[in-house]
């Protein structure tokens, strides 16, 4: 019996080591971008997104002001987005949001609704 709490406790210790918490604030040194400025970071581009939980997105935002989402779920997606101060809001037929977002070297940081920031890479 206390091998097998012993064995549980290392397996749930190894199990812990590899979950990692969710970010949930921007990266140090990290500015916001306004206006015109994040517009020309977002329109026309293409982002790949990794979250904590391991899933992976394609962000695309069209200069006419549509985005395309595909996730590695399967789930695919569109909508609306424009640039509200230094947050960025999308609309889809379900659902409305605006997000801040932060500029850390070259990379933009967006904080989900879940609290969670992610890292856009361009591709």
């Amino acid at each position: 019996m206390k091998t097998l709490r012993v064995l549980s406790t290392m397996l749930l210790a190894a199990l812990s080591a590899f979950g990692q918490a969710a970010p949930t604030a921007f990266p140090d040194g990290a500015t916001e971008l306004a206006g015109d400025a994040l517009t020309e970071r977002l329109a026309g581009n293409t982002f790949d997104v990794t979250l904590a939980n391991g899933d992976t997105w394609r962000l695309e935002y069209r200069r006419n002001g549509y985005y395309f989402v595909n996730a590695s779920g399967g789930f695919n997606g569109s909508g609306r987005w424009k640039v509200d101060g230094s947050r960025l809001c999308s609309e889809t037929p379900r659902n409305a949001s605006c997000n801040d977002v932060r500029l850390a070297g070259d990379r933009l940081y967006l904080k989900r609704d879940s609290g969670e920031v992610i890292a856009l890479r361009a591709r």
